[in-house]
């Protein structure tokens, strides 16, 4: 018989050969046969604070043990994407997207923007957009020192702060709020009520955002915004880089006065607080 006793099961996998063979049906919630087994670690997690399977190999049997998890899962993007592209993701970005942070954490990534340029059209845009709780970095500049700090919000969203540190000036803060919509499926706001529609998708492993419509929110009336006057078309990049770092990259287009801001730095998770 199957040893149901956790210790028992562990001695008899370090018994030398002869040692107890497990059967060849169902054992321990799995089935060889039908390779029932959970998704990879970087995947799975239970609601809440609650805890994650872990898998324990044997040369005979797959065995689950339990460990706690902190952080909460998000299935925002997993649902987004769906199964398919999910998956076709890195481990690294699955987990980093997989689970948000737990209520009172942040999340930190320095790293370094290698490069921030604007137009002149994008500069002056950049300005204005101050009114607007400062959406998009005002300077440019290469090599900048940044670091950004994820938080949740009470409203279910992701407070995703920026700081970027320009030499010979102030730091500069940016904040937006990546947030699930029923009716768009993800937005993204800023401040004064400003804000756009976002398509999330998954290409050659990487994770993609790319605005669909800019809007102007008062109370529960969105009034979409025409794209000539908008920042331009977003799109932002999300891949791995070697060591645990990885990369990400900003462009905007605007459909007349085309490209009109370009950032492109590499980051890595340090802790959180």
């Amino acid at each position: 018989m199957y040893p149901r006793d956790h210790a028992t099961r562990q001695e008899a996998f370090r018994r030398p050969e002869g040692g107890f063979v497990p059967p060849a049906g169902p054992v321990g919630g799995c089935s060889r046969a039908g390779r029932r087994l959970p998704p990879d670690p970087g995947d799975i997690l239970a609601p809440g604070r609650g805890f994650r399977r872990a898998k324990i190999f044997s040369p005979a049997i797959s065995v689950f043990t339990e460990i706690k998890e902190t952080r909460p899962l998000d299935p925002t993007y997993r649902t987004l994407l769906g199964e398919a592209a999910w998956h076709r993701l890195s481990r690294a970005i699955r987990r980093r997207f997989g689970h948000k942070p737990a209520t009172g954490e942040t999340i930190r990534y320095p790293g370094v923007m290698e490069e921030v340029r604007a137009t002149k059209a994008g500069w002056l845009l950049a300005q204005a957009l101050r009114l607007a709780g400062t959406p998009i970095a005002p300077y440019a500049g290469r090599g900048v020192p940044i670091e950004v700090e994820v938080f949740a919000e009470p409203r279910g969203g992701l407070v995703w702060r920026r700081t970027y540190r320009f030499p010979g000036r102030r730091p500069v803060t940016v904040a937006s709020v990546k947030r699930p919509d029923r009716r768009a499926g993800l937005i993204e706001v800023v401040g004064g009520g400003f804000g756009m529609t976002l398509k999330v998708s998954e290409r050659a492993g990487e994770l993609r955002f790319l605005s669909r419509r800019y809007f102007w929110q008062v109370g529960p009336v969105r009034v979409p915004l025409p794209d000539l006057l908008s920042p331009g078309r977003l799109e932002v990049v999300h891949a791995d880089e070697p060591d645990g770092r990885f990369r990400f990259t900003m462009t905007v287009r605007h459909p007349l006065l085309g490209e009109t801001f370009f950032q492109d730095g590499v980051f890595r998770e340090v802790g959180r607080a």
